[in-house]
């Protein structure tokens, strides 16, 4: 539940991605089965994508790797007094409460249903089970069990429409849709979600039927069936979208262009999953960083004589770079004239361990961990190139991410007697006592 209000913002903008999407440009098509697919595909995505990340746009360097560590900053938190906030409390007792009532409404469902299965008989007829029903009902179906009322007239077209349903199996995705319309049942277009994949069987389904009985004697029976009590949860031969599907069976197949809405529609998904990425911080736009090849052989005995000195990582080799290098771009490992935080070291450290705040999210979690921070000190001293080295966790990630970002200008480092760029990283270890 600790990342329950960012999965309800990422869920959110998905799902109204997504449907938007169909909306303006898939549900007026006759690719009824390519509907299918997308409304099923981009629905379940909706609810997947706040958990997912791109291991690939993580930086991939090796921690130490010509660069210069410094001390490890230690975050430290009193795990026994983190507590939730009054709000977020109330936030996943309400969430918690939703999905349960809607789950539960679900289940009763399920269960009215086997229970008129079990009043009626079920006559078996290869494929399907017939159950006839005393009671006005219109026809409608649910997996293998097609439900009839004895009074009913024109037997073979009704069957033959709720048959194709039997066929294709839209009673899964009849309770696909309505399990994460309990996880998603704060969000209104999930209930669109529903409505547009229960129109898009009965589309299918007249397709199908128009094809072996008279498009017109069809018409004409949904007229007539129009009247009379629907069931949740099956796939009911007359639907209150009569005119809906009056209008799709009536048009024409217009294939122009739906190789690219299609093409687009199922590209989407990555798109909004880099785009979410991005917005959590896993790229960072910087410019490249070039190792300068001034630097070819660093031994950890070089440094570190005392335990306040800074700790070069050992590199046994640093690459040549490119002949058309351009050497302001350099970045440098070591150089003649260090680069140093205005007040010195210690000064650099308070900096660090007094802004760096545990998050109270990872603390609720109990998450602790590493972060390794990457960082250049630019000509004039500013920070630029901040990544994550190696990650620990999103929360973790992105506090040392800011901190080290926020940090006030250095003294530049110099090379010659000019200023030039020098590499860093910092490791910042979150604990939980």
């Amino acid at each position: 539940m600790d990342y329950l209000l960012p999965f309800i913002i990422k869920s959110s903008i998905a799902l109204a991605v997504f449907y938007l999407y169909f909306h303006v440009f898939l549900e007026r098509t006759k690719q009824f089965y390519l509907n299918r697919l997308y409304l099923l595909s981009s629905s379940l995505f909706a609810v997947v994508i706040p958990f997912l990340r791109l291991p690939s746009m993580q930086v991939k360097e090796d921690v130490g790797m010509m660069s210069i560590m410094l001390q490890e900053v230690s975050v430290v938190a009193n795990y026994s007094v983190a507590k939730e906030s009054v709000q977020a409390t109330y936030l996943n007792y309400i969430y918690l409460g939703g999905v349960i009532l809607v789950l539960a409404l679900f289940i009763t469902r399920l269960i009215s249903l086997y229970g008129v299965v079990k009043k009626n008989s079920a006559v078996n007829r290869g494929i399907y089970k017939l159950v006839e029903l005393s009671e006005s009902f219109k026809a409608y179906s649910f997996f293998k069990y097609v439900f009839v009322s004895k009074e009913s007239k024109c037997e073979e077209k009704i069957i033959s429409h709720e048959l194709v349903h039997v066929r294709q199996k839209h009673s899964i995705d009849i309770i696909i849709i309505n399990i994460l319309q309990g996880i998603l049942w704060f969000n209104p277009i999930i209930y669109l979600y529903r409505k547009a994949i229960e129109y898009n069987h009965e589309y299918i389904a007249d397709k199908e039927v128009i094809k072996h009985h008279s498009a017109g004697g069809y018409l004409q029976l949904l007229i007539n069936q129009r009247m009379g009590t629907s069931v949740l949860l099956t796939n009911s031969f007359a639907q209150s979208n009569l005119k809906k599907r009056i209008k799709m069976m009536k048009k024409t197949n217009n294939k122009r262009y739906a190789l690219i809405k299609y093409t687009s529609a199922f590209a989407l998904p990555v798109v909004m999953l880099f785009a979410m990425a991005a917005c959590n911080g896993t790229t960072n736009g910087q410019k490249d960083v070039k190792i300068a090849s001034v630097v070819e052989k660093v031994k950890t005995a070089d440094v570190a004589k005392d335990k306040n000195e800074l700790i070069i990582k050992k590199i046994e080799e640093i690459p040549t770079l490119a002949e058309n290098t351009e050497k302001e771009d350099l970045v440098y490992v070591r150089v003649e004239e260090m680069p140093s935080y205005n007040g010195g070291r210690k000064a650099m450290y308070k900096y660090l361990g007094s802004n760096m705040k545990y998050p109270e999210e990872a603390m609720k979690t109990g998450t602790t961990g590493k972060v390794y921070i990457g960082f250049v000190v630019e000509k004039d001293g500013s920070i630029s190139n901040v990544k994550v080295l190696r990650p620990v966790d999103e929360l973790l990630d992105a506090e040392a991410v800011k901190v080290v970002s926020a940090m006030p200008k250095w003294k530049p480092g110099k090379q010659e007697g000019k200023c030039v760029r020098v590499s860093y990283t910092v490791p910042v270890n979150f604990q939980l006592k």
